[in-house]
């Protein structure tokens, strides 16, 4: 369980630092980025989409 709540911990700050990035520069994400937000566990993932969903343009 402290092995799972870590890597929880780890994508949220990474997620939210990207959040962070995208809301003030606003650009598109990266193709690594966009590989990184896939692997991130379904809770970070809409925390961040949350945050910033509406600046994220469907393809």
């Amino acid at each position: 369980m402290k092995t799972r709540q870590a890597v929880i911990t780890i994508f949220d700050d990474l997620l939210y630092e990207l959040a962070e990035d995208l809301a003030h520069n606003q650009r598109e994400l990266t193709i690594t980025e966009t590989k990184i937000l896939n692997i991130a566990p379904k809770t970070c993932r809409d925390l961040f989409f949350k945050k910033v969903g509406h600046l994220i343009q469907p393809a």
